[in-house]
C-alpha cells in the first residue's frame, strides 16, 4: 500500500521528501526497513513527527487527509428585500 501511495499521490511524495527522487522504494524495501526498525523504532519515528507537527501548530488526526487548498469566493450581498424573501423561505431571483 505504501509503494502504491508513493507512486500515486504527490502529497505522499512531498511528505516523504521524494518529490524530485527518480526512484521510489518498492514494497520489499519498505518491508525490510519496517522489520529493521521494529515496533519501538516506528513508535519513536511517529512520536517525533507528531511532536514536530504540534510545534508547528498542527493537530494530527488519524485516518484523515485534508485538502487545504484555498479558493477565493466572490462576496455576495443580498438586498433587504432579498433577505426578507429568504427569511420567508422563498428564493430570490
Amino acid at each position: 500500500q505504501m509503494e502504491f501511495q508513493l507512486l500515486d499521490r504527490m502529497s505522499f511524495k512531498r511528505f516523504c521528501r521524494l518529490t524530485n527522487s527518480r526512484t521510489i522504494p518498492d514494497a520489499t524495501t519498505i518491508w525490510v526497513f519496517e522489520n529493521r526498525i521494529g515496533e519501538a523504532g516506528a513508535r519513536e519515528i511517529f512520536d517525533g513527527v507528531e511532536s514536530q507537527l504540534f510545534a508547528k501548530g498542527f493537530i494530527p488526526r488519524g485516518g484523515q487527509m485534508i485538502d487545504a487548498t484555498l479558493v477565493q469566493a466572490p462576496t455576495q450581498r443580498n438586498t433587504r428585500e432579498e433577505n426578507k424573501l429568504i427569511k420567508q423561505g422563498a428564493m430570490p431571483a
